[in-house]
């Protein structure tokens, strides 16, 4: 799959140095490659992809549990037990 992309960025960037001005093309092309730094520094990329996915999951639990315990359960729903006004109305 990572050769697919590669493989498509290549093409898409020939077609730019083809059809765009140098600046652009070489501005573009900075772009991606600040673009493929993403991740360098992000811890979750080091762990195998099952515990990294496991462990977004637990943590979004965490986070949508917690909004529902300041906020009251299905507080989007107006009148809502906990539920609050949208925009201060």
């Amino acid at each position: 799959m990572q050769a697919d992309l590669r493989f498509k960025s290549y093409l898409d960037q020939s077609l730019l140095n083809r059809d765009a001005s140098p600046e652009l093309a070489n501005l573009a092309q900075h772009i991606e490659d600040q673009s493929d730094k993403w991740s360098d520094n992000l811890a979750l990329s080091d762990f195998p992809h099952d515990a990294a996915v496991w462990g977004v999951l637990t943590q979004l639990i965490g986070l949508i549990e917690g909004a529902a315990e300041k906020h009251g359960f299905a507080s989007q729903r107006p009148g809502a037990p906990g539920s609050r006004p949208l925009f201060g109305r």
